[in-house]
């Protein structure tokens, strides 16, 4: 989508310009405005797999790994090093704390903020 910036800078302070990487699968919708930064660490990736779905103004922080068919509804951040399973939905200006996990086939209702990690096949909010 327009605006987009794919593969920035990661936004970190012990980033000092070394080597890092952003993978990104097969059939993946970015909408307006996403970022999507590398990862911090010599040699380290942030991953997005295939046939993800992210609405505008989603933000993926260094380091985090996005698995297949996961779909974020408009204004979701994901904080850095975090990991999000297959098939997960996450409603809404959701955000996402650094190191949580949200297992696979989990739904993260709208609004949300997330600080601790989301059992797969669950639905939470708040």
């Amino acid at each position: 989508g327009q605006g987009a910036v794919i593969g920035g800078d990661p936004q970190d302070r012990k980033y000092h310009d070394e080597p890092t990487f952003l993978r990104i699968g097969n059939d993946n919708v970015f909408r307006e405005y996403v970022t999507i930064h590398r990862a911090t660490g010599e040699g380290k990736t942030t991953i997005v797999g295939d046939r993800c779905f992210l609405m505008a103004f989603c933000h993926l922080g260094h380091n985090v790994t996005l698995e297949n068919d996961v779909t974020m509804a408009n204004g979701v951040g994901g904080s850095g090093h975090a990991t999000i399973e297959n098939l997960v939905t996450i409603g809404g200006m959701t955000g996402l704390h650094q190191f949580v996990r949200i297992g696979k086939v989990a739904m993260v209702g709208g609004m949300s903020r997330i600080v601790r990690d989301v059992p797969p096949y669950t639905l939470v909010e708040g």
